[in-house]
């Protein structure tokens, strides 16, 4: 559902790229994470991360999970986290930044334009 750039920073690197997918279904959203360049397999997390988001109107939201999407990596976000998620978007207009952290000391930084969101997210069976 979104495609975004952004860039991570970790204990080898400062601000290098980061191509980021966010998906969603109706009980859930994966965030999909690849270090340097969208091709790159999607990053795993051990121990989980904690994701906080802020948009233009200053609202805040802050969770933490610790599912993987699949096999193959990302971050799964399900049952309240996920509606609250969900919600937030809805409410917000233009960028939201979104800032991941690992219990590594990796931090991960994009944005996410919600233009359409609702109506994406309406239209998923």
């Amino acid at each position: 559902m979104f495609n975004t750039e952004g860039v991570f920073s970790d204990s080898a690197t400062s601000e290098s790229n980061l191509s980021v997918e966010i998906l969603f279904t109706k009980t859930a959203a994966g965030i999909f994470l690849h270090k340097y360049e969208q091709s790159s397999p999607s990053l795993t997390f051990k121990n989980g991360c904690k994701i906080d988001l802020k948009n233009d109107f200053g609202g805040v939201l802050n969770f933490y999970t610790t599912y993987k999407w699949n096999q193959e990596g990302g971050l799964r976000v399900s049952g309240t986290a996920c509606k609250k998620f969900r919600d937030y978007l809805k409410q917000s207009f233009g960028e939201v930044e979104v800032v991941i952290e690992d219990n590594y000391s990796s931090r991960y930084l994009f944005t996410i334009n919600t233009t359409g969101f609702s109506e994406a997210y309406n239209e998923l069976k």
